[in-house]
């Protein structure tokens, strides 16, 4: 609060004083950088401790620049965290776990969880950091003896690898609200275990039941006994999770107490004995040392070909799933479409990687001829859907689309997949007119944790009732000047507008580039939207590459059909060096506009943030909030030309511009913090100011 205070009577000083003088431009520079890089002044929640193999044991583990090395030195400070605080592995990483961690931490609760997770510390996406333990447990959240209550943890974005032995992640002795979520749980004795609890101490707050211990969004596979196993007192829960070949079923003997438990259990796999080899428990192995004369059931048995493994995943049951050996190199003669309708979004079934060697990369499909996987049925729509895709590498040579969805594909995840060279990486398409079991759309797809580059078209283009674009990178998608970009919202949704949509925590980089230049939008979003959120992103191109038309984010409509976009938000993104415009929207109703960093360094004419950033539709741009944004331009240009922070265009709508702190440099002194084009133009204006810092100088 101390920093809050003094940025704010620095700002007003400045405000009231001639802002020529490079002293008190030193202390604007400051104030930006205590506001951004502190976390205390942002309002952080705790301690974040950082973890990565390139680290050393000796640093501070306080910053990404100056981590530990070891899983042991991460966790050692674990139980004696205070609420919110974090213990975080570097994404790519991977940590030999030489001794079991034992957790218990009664500072954490359920409203502010004391924290395992992973951090990004390049540009590059990399997979979740793996924890690896070869010969035993790698988490028991237990006290010994009697039991005392403990709890509040969140553990996410973990990958953990065992040898047949172990478990992953056990709980007894009264530990409750624990949520795991965007896990992989790969080759233990046991995935998950919810064991059961000893007699309290006397005196002891604790009732020696396990409690809230929620499993969600997570790989749970090759585990030797049971994937999970619960004898879980109250509400614990199973949610939108993948098992697969967990000792033949992963659920088959889960114990649930006799009390008022709630509990999501997917269903297993229903194999016909007639239909499939003998021993077949409902995955498919390929490797590329493998025979397609054999029978595919184990790893010792494995299919040779793509084509050969996939002409089966159609009659797949729920629950069942191809893998591909890591290491291994597959040549794609033919795309695979696929319609399995067996398959659900409670029991999907799976395309992934398999392996112990955790030093192999990911199995590698060559495509010359195509795309990869086209998930879609021929003629009238047929409601199919149910689908995981994980740990692939896709390699293509410019033709057709890596990955494709159309005709009603619902409830799919793609994670920790890269698609390299293809016309399009990523479609969520059209539909035709649907049967009467068929809604026509597409619903739920989401893609995550991937890496999507060099497309000769869009990398990702479409979009979804419920899509999401999640901490994935893109890089050098496009081609045609203006038609192309890293990301396209639209295509499908010229007439039925798309619904809740996210896309957060993606890196685009290059988009639409020739020669070094970029030349298109990085995300647009055209069509009809009514409810997207666009959050901690980081959009960027290199130093003097971004033309005019390299803007950075823009909802614009763009075909002439009565486009709109509604309850839009636009929060927290990074955009450094894009062109013309930084962040804009048009034919927008309901729009924040928040916490987001412009920097832009160019000889060309430069706004901020400008809406509307066309002409609006029939839908007129109106209650948009533009609040505490940071914005930076630097005009290096030899002729005059305007730097504007916020730019409002002509526009009858409302809108309410506070807290932003603006600093444009223009050595012609053509600087603008916040422009109202409607004043210029004489016209009523709309636009409420306050309470904004703004700092122009030459």
């Amino acid at each position: 609060m101390k920093n809050f205070i003094v940025a704010f009577i620095v700002s007003a000083v400045l405000l009231s004083c001639t802002t020529s003088q490079s002293k008190k431009l030193d202390v604007v520079v400051q104030i930006n950088q205590d506001i951004l890089h502190s976390p205390s002044a942002a309002g952080g929640n705790g301690i974040n401790y950082y973890v990565c193999n390139d680290g050393d044991d000796i640093n501070d583990g306080l910053s990404p620049e100056t981590p530990w090395k070891t899983f042991d030195k991460g966790m050692s400070v674990f139980n004696t965290l205070n609420a919110g605080d974090a213990v975080l592995f570097c994404t790519g990483g991977t940590f030999n776990v030489l001794s079991r961690k034992t957790i218990f931490n009664r500072n954490c609760d359920a409203y502010s969880p004391c924290i395992i997770s992973s951090y990004q510390n390049s540009v590059e996406v990399k997979g979740k950091p793996i924890l690896y333990n070869p010969n035993g447990d790698v988490l028991r959240f237990t006290d010994s003896g009697a039991s005392d209550r403990d709890g509040g943890y969140l553990v996410e974005d973990i990958s953990f690898r065992g040898a047949g032995v172990g478990t992953a992640m056990h709980f007894s002795n009264d530990v409750d609200d624990v949520e795991i979520k965007n896990v992989e749980i790969d080759n233990f004795a046991y995935g998950v275990n919810i064991g059961g609890s000893n007699a309290p101490k006397e005196g002891s707050d604790s009732n020696a039941l396990n409690e809230r211990i929620t499993l969600s969004d997570s790989l749970v596979r090759n585990n030797t006994k049971k994937g999970y196993k619960s004898t879980c007192s109250e509400s614990c829960e199973l949610i939108d999770n993948v098992f697969q070949n967990n000792n033949n079923d992963p659920l088959d003997e889960i114990a649930i107490a006799e009390s008022d438990t709630t509990i999501t259990i997917a269903a297993e796999p229903i194999v016909k004995s007639s239909a499939w080899p003998e021993g077949f428990k409902g995955m498919l192995y390929v490797c590329d040392t493998g025979l397609d004369e054999n029978d595919g059931v184990s790893p010792d048995s494995a299919y040779k070909t793509f084509d050969y493994a996939m002409s089966y995943f159609n009659k797949l049951p729920a629950g069942g799933g191809i893998a591909f050996c890591r290491g291994g190199t597959f040549t794609v003669e033919s795309s695979a479409t696929i319609f399995n309708q067996s398959c659900n979004a409670g029991n999907k079934c799976v395309i992934t990687d398999y392996g112990n060697d955790i030093n192999k990369d990911r199995p590698i499909f060559e495509s010359p001829n195509g795309g990869v996987f086209k998930f879609s049925d021929s003629g009238t729509p047929d409601q199919d859907g149910g689908y995981y895709v994980s740990n692939l590498i896709l390699k293509g040579s410019g033709l057709e689309t890596g990955i494709s969805f159309s005709n009603d594909v619902d409830d799919v995840v793609v994670e920790n997949v890269v698609i390299d060279n293809f016309k399009r990486g990523f479609s969520v398409g059209n539909s035709k007119e649907p049967s009467e079991k068929s809604d026509g759309k597409m619903d739920r797809i989401i893609f995550k944790r991937s890496t999507l580059i060099n497309s000769h078209g869009n990398g990702y283009l479409g979009g979804c009732d419920g899509c999401q674009i999640l901490n994935s990178y893109f890089e050098n998608n496009g081609v045609l000047v203006n038609f192309h970009h890293n990301i396209y919202i639209g295509f499908g949704n010229k007439i039925r507008p798309f619904k809740n949509m996210k896309i957060e925590g993606n890196t685009l980089y290059k988009s639409n580039s020739v020669d070094g230049e970029c030349r298109g939008v990085s995300l647009v979003v055209h069509g009809r939207i009514d409810g997207i959120n666009i959050e901690g992103n980081t959009i960027k191109e290199d130093l003097g590459e971004a033309s005019m038309g390299c803007w950075g984010i823009s909802l614009d409509p763009g075909y002439g059909d009565d486009e709109y976009f509604k309850n839009v938000i636009i929060k927290d993104n990074f955009l450094l060096n894009v062109g013309g415009n930084g962040i804009g929207c048009a034919s927008c109703e309901n729009v924040l506009i928040e916490g987001n960093i412009i920097r832009m360094q160019s000889a060309q004419k430069m706004n901020g943030i400008r809406v509307p950033i066309k002409k609006d539709d029939l839908t007129k741009t109106t209650n948009v909030e533009i609040r505490n944004n940071t914005i930076e331009l630097e005009y290096s240009g030899e002729k005059p030309n305007m730097n504007t922070g916020v730019y409002i265009a002509e526009s009858d709508g409302n809108y309410s511009i506070s807290g932003n702190r603006v600093k444009t440099l223009n050595k012609f002194g053509l600087n603008e913090c916040i422009y109202d084009r409607n004043i210029i133009s004489g016209l009523l204006s709309n636009v409420s100011q306050s309470n904004n810092l703004c700092v122009s100088y030459y």
